[in-house]
């Protein structure tokens, strides 16, 4: 009730999810503003509706979930935090704190944030703000709108001339930065055509938005944008233990986007399941906030722990990801979408100047960004592809799909690129189309790694010998043999027919002639 009264949250709105959701006025403002309202009219999934017809929630709701979420983790952190400390749980001396600290040792937060004047307070409002503002850079159908992306060059003169943002050296600078190293990683991936992503557009928006916000400082914008990209590096919330300074961003950074378990994926999966209609994505709550557990380490951050105690709380949530990735995410008809939508977006000169005959300025941009939904978008990416991706790109809003013919799956580790089963896949579907004709069939491989995060993130807490609670040596998935059989790659691969008319011919053929093949060779490999 404290914390309650200390943020002011006397505004209100009802979710399907969480129920009732309290919002501060200045999270209210951040909602009223357009670049944010927008969200309303993206969708949370793409085309999932076109398999789960009830599965049209948008990113705007989700927004607010993850706000929500983000406040309870902190909430749950902080209390656990104070628990394990009335149980002498939580190292008390100096001599002890120091010793562990290199492997990083649990502690009681809550107590820490109220030492620092006006910490604990600060610490709530950067990190409802940063889960609010997280998905803000999305455009229109998420990755298919990054084609029409500017590149880096083109997004830095939309920045400058930018006349609330181009006077912000320091973070003008940091944009380029990171934006550089940026351009440097893909291009030794080979990459020639690199645009930016939506984490770089979050980034920008979030300021935009903050600043029109009377109250809110440059610091707490600073710190904002690092909770988003910790890369930044524009702030920091230093407090004191046992007169060491230790920057709580990094956990609040673990909260937003961390592994295995963040307020995003904790809202995305409950809603989309509730959305879908199916009971995939459900998991424990309480029992997974219970985890949750702040620790310092020798690079003087706070990060997050989840206690090896709540380690069954944890399988429970990662099979509930990985079933929707299976279940729901990776449905056929689903991935007939994906399919289609990589296809049209192999046209060539795609970028964001279809939009414009000369260079935008951040007005335009914003404008941009503003007016289109998902359907607008649509409509006019049917003026500007070649006939043969506006075909698809139509077949895809009439819900039209590629059939599929015939899929074969198979687990893989990240380096068994190849296969004996993959290269007969390959020659399966060669004969296919010498024998009906190449126009009518595409080939699609999707390799999924569910979990392959889980071990990027938040660590693994026990109680040391002497019963306070340590990072241990032990890694996520080494603790739990479910969680290490989930962590396995699936390669899915699916030969689809453009001739939806012929698709049941196709299917026989492959029932007889493939099939039967593909089954031998899985049989003699297991």
């Amino acid at each position: 009730m404290e914390i309650f009264r200390e943020l002011d949250l006397v505004r209100s709105i009802n979710d399907p999810i969480h129920g009732v959701i309290r919002l501060t006025m200045n999270e209210m403002r951040v909602i009223e503003n357009p670049l944010f309202k927008r969200l309303h009219h993206i969708r949370q999934n793409s085309f999932l509706y076109k398999v789960f017809p009830s599965a049209k929630h948008t990113r705007f709701e989700h927004s607010i979930g993850v706000m929500n979420y983000a406040h309870k983790m902190l909430v749950s952190i902080l209390e656990n935090g104070y628990i394990a400390q009335y149980r002498s749980d939580i190292v008390k001396s100096q001599e002890n704190f120091d010793e562990t600290l290199e492997i990083g040792v649990g502690i009681d937060l809550c107590n820490l944030l109220l030492e620092s004047e006006d910490s604990l307070k600060q610490t709530f409002i950067e990190l409802r703000l940063a889960a609010l503002l997280h998905d803000i850079g999305h455009g229109p159908l998420s990755h298919l709108f990054d084609a029409f992306a500017p590149n880096v060059d083109e997004f830095m003169i939309i920045l400058r001339s930018d006349e609330c943002i181009g006077i912000d050296e320091d973070f003008v600078n940091r944009i380029e930065i990171l934006l550089g190293e940026y351009y440097k990683k893909q291009s030794e991936k080979g990459k020639t055509d690199i645009r930016i992503e939506h984490e770089h557009v979050s980034s920008y928006f979030t300021y935009k938005v903050l600043n029109t916000i009377e109250g809110i400082t440059k610091n707490q914008i600073y710190n904002i944008l690092t909770i988003l990209k910790p890369e930044l590096q524009l702030g920091e919330r230093l407090i004191t233990i046992f007169d060491k300074e230790f920057d709580v961003l990094p956990l609040l950074n673990d909260i937003v986007a961390s592994a295995p378990i963040d307020c995003d994926r904790m809202d995305y999966l409950k809603r989309d399941s509730y959305f879908a209609g199916v009971p995939y994505g459900d998991y424990s709550e309480s029992r997974v906030l219970k985890s949750m557990l702040a620790y310092a380490n020798s690079q003087g951050k706070i990060r997050m722990g989840l206690k090896q105690s709540g380690l069954h709380a944890i399988e429970n949530f990662l099979q509930a990801r990985y079933e929707m990735y299976i279940q729901v995410y990776g449905h056929k008809t689903n991935e007939a979408c994906r399919a289609m939508l990589n296809f049209v977006t192999e046209e060539k000169d795609l970028n964001y100047k279809t939009w414009s005959k000369r260079e935008l300025t951040s007005r335009d941009f914003e404008d941009l960004y503003i007016s289109l939904s998902d359907e607008q978008f649509v409509n006019h990416l049917l003026g500007e592809l070649g006939e043969e991706r506006k075909t698809a790109l139509q077949d895809i809003k009439d819900r039209n799909l590629w059939k599929r013919v015939y899929e074969f799956e198979e687990f893989i580790d990240e380096k068994n690129k190849v296969t004996s089963l993959s290269e007969q896949f390959s020659k399966s579907f060669e004969e296919m189309k010498r024998k009906f004709g190449e126009p009518k069939f595409k080939e699609y491989r999707d390799e999924r790694f569910p979990l392959k995060d889980v071990d990027s993130g938040a660590q693994l807490l026990e109680k040391s010998s002497k019963g306070f609670y340590v990072v241990s040596s032990q890694k996520i998935k080494e603790g739990s043999q479910i969680i290490k059989s989930l962590n396995n790659g699936l390669r899915i691969l699916r030969v689809y027919s453009l001739d939806r008319e012929n698709a049941g011919e196709f299917k026989e053929y492959a029932a007889l002639n493939v099939l039967p093949i593909l089954t031998k060779i899985k049989n003699s490999e297991n």
